[in-house]
């Protein structure tokens, strides 16, 4: 097994933090977003902090897509120590305003994408014995609001997902766990900014029992 993490839902904040904190562990990061342009911008930053990353496009939204990104990120750079979920559609609208097809939309990202991504992940580090997988979770998971109503459901989903899974790969070496994230990320923030928040995750990969959740 590569010592390598796959992260899903790249972006600047959160799981930039991530990256660029494993990366001092020694993981090369290897990175999935819809944007490939995005991505390429990402990996540019990196290169400037002497971090080398691949990047693949993938839609969390589409099942064939996820297979199809992973399984040739799997192919060219091997199958990694730590996949991190981390991609979600973070929209401010009343649960009262939602429509079934933006509900459906949004579980897809939020949910069905973890699920399908993981189990995929899950095959793949089962023929090591060994293996990290971690969601970013939220404290809407817990304190729901209104305003953000598609959000709440999908992150209790992902905690529920967390246990249901954790049960599944019991006895097999991996370990599934959750970073629950009770605040608004800013980079301004001294709690709930990238570089601290990231600090979670290494303690959860480093310290992690199956089905371990860190409140944060």
């Amino acid at each position: 097994m590569e010592k390598k993490i796959f992260i899903v839902g790249m972006g600047e904040g959160i799981s930039m933090g991530v990256v660029i904190r494993f990366a001092n562990e020694g993981y090369k990061p290897v990175m999935f977003a819809r944007n490939i342009e995005t991505l390429d911008g990402l990996r540019k930053i990196l290169a400037n902090e002497n971090i080398e990353a691949e990047v693949y496009q993938m839609d969390s939204s589409d099942q064939e897509t996820i297979i199809n990104s992973l399984e040739l990120a799997v192919e060219e750079q091997g199958v990694p120590e730590v996949f991190i979920y981390n991609a979600a559609n973070i929209r401010k609208t009343c649960i009262l305003k939602e429509t079934f097809d933006s509900l459906i939309h949004d579980f897809k990202v939020n949910v069905a994408g973890a699920v399908i991504s993981a189990s995929f992940m899950v095959d793949k580090m089962k023929q090591y014995g060994k293996g990290s997988i971690i969601f970013t979770g939220g404290g809407l998971s817990m304190y729901p609001n209104n305003e953000y109503g598609s959000l709440s459901i999908g992150k209790a989903g992902i905690k529920n997902l967390t246990q249901s899974m954790a049960q599944a790969v019991e006895n097999t070496g991996v370990k599934i766990g959750t970073v629950t994230i009770c605040g608004f990320v800013s980079k301004e923030d001294k709690m709930y900014n990238p570089t601290s928040i990231a600090e979670q995750y290494w303690k959860l990969h480093s310290t992690m029992s199956n089905g371990s959740d860190i409140d944060y």
